[in-house]
């Protein structure tokens, strides 16, 4: 099944349980586990569910970036054991060739490392859940809105939760966006 069928297919279904949405990073890797979500389909305002769990995975500052993958992949593998992760999303990057930061990331090379990084998540998620890994390209879901923007969204949405980091931020971002709350 192709992506654009993969995102309509979340985006129509009316319930889901144990969904983990992931902000790929090598500089951090944001992860928000939601119990369940009511999808856009059937999604009203006050029936938005918070994520319980958010979290931002680093690799560390000296490991060389393929190291930095393996880190990241085995946290996120252990939070979806711990979580009872059954759905996984994960963003896919995009290179926006009009955007000169995208082009700049792609000519060094950062593009190419990121979507390594998302492939291995996606390996990792098949292998937890059992179930392919459901990858959202930017557009599908947040258009080019900015993190820092989005990070304000999700204080607005849910005061009480505590999110650390811009990619945390994001990932929660995804899930209210399946709900259709965003």
């Amino acid at each position: 099944m192709d992506k654009k069928a993969e995102m309509f297919k979340l985006k129509n279904s009316r319930f889901m349980e144990n969904v983990c949405f992931i902000d790929p990073g090598l500089g951090g890797t944001g992860f928000a586990f939601f119990p369940h979500i009511v999808t856009a389909a059937t999604s009203g305002k006050n029936s938005l569910v918070p994520p319980r769990i958010t979290a931002n995975y680093k690799g560390g500052a000296k490991e060389s970036w393929e190291a930095q993958v393996c880190t990241i992949t085995s946290a996120c593998c252990g939070a979806w054991v711990a979580a009872g992760a059954q759905t996984v999303v994960i963003e896919f990057p995009r290179l926006f060739t009009g955007n000169s930061v995208s082009m700049a990331s792609a000519k060094k090379g950062d593009l190419f490392k990121l979507t390594y990084l998302v492939g291995a998540l996606g390996f990792a998620a098949k292998q937890i859940t059992g179930n392919l890994a459901v990858l959202v390209e930017p557009q599908e879901w947040k258009g080019q809105l900015p993190k820092d923007v989005m990070a304000a969204r999700m204080a607005k949405v849910w005061p009480d939760l505590h999110i650390i980091s811009s990619h945390a931020a994001d990932a929660c971002g995804m899930g209210l966006a399946a709900q259709g709350g965003l």
